[in-house]
């Protein structure tokens, strides 16, 4: 997947979106890339999305969101709920300098809570050893979990439309995308 800026200076994006729905599983993507080193108007997302007025999603997202500060968080953990008008659980971590580019992140989403993991490497198995982050979705939240299949979407691209800061363009490497049903 790449960001790129053509001779007219527009900056072109990426997605993909899978023709099926999926729903309670574990959702794991392999990334090869400097995820650490991202400009600040530059994210990767890995997402389901199956409702409208933000509902019944689930996301990864790999960026600063625009902000330029070294210390601002660039891994965020979002779980849009199952109901309109219901608070969305977000939460958000600074990822470690890597030795590397690979990184393997998943969601389980189970009926009742939704699991997130970052690891080094590629791992098809999660290794609480190779963990540098994970989350999970309050017990208090049991019941405004996602419950609508959804298509999984893979979208590499600008924050709120920005041209990269460094006016560079962005190469990410998707290895293995895989769902095993819960």
């Amino acid at each position: 997947m790449n960001i790129t800026r053509d001779s007219f200076g527009n900056w072109w994006c990426a997605q993909m979106k899978s023709q099926n729905l999926y729903s309670f599983g574990n959702f794991t993507f392999f990334v090869n890339a400097s995820i650490d080193r991202f400009d600040p108007n530059v994210e990767l997302r890995m997402y389901t999305e199956g409702g409208d007025d933000e509902t019944n999603g689930i996301s990864i997202d790999i960026g600063r969101l625009g902000q330029v500060a070294s210390s601002a968080p660039d891994l965020w953990y979002t779980v849009y709920p199952n109901t309109i008008n219901r608070s969305i659980i977000t939460n958000s971590s600074l990822i470690p300098k890597l030795d590397g580019t690979y990184t393997t992140h998943r969601f389980n989403w189970w009926t009742d809570i939704v699991i997130f993991q970052a690891e080094y490497d590629h791992n098809w198995v999660s290794d609480i050893y190779r963990q540098f982050y994970s989350y999970s979705t309050p017990a208090s939240w049991t019941e405004f979990v996602p419950q609508v299949p959804a298509p999984v979407i893979i979208s590499l691209c600008t924050y709120n439309g920005s041209a990269p800061l460094n006016n560079q363009n962005v190469e990410v490497n998707m290895q293995v995308v895989n769902w095993l049903q819960n």
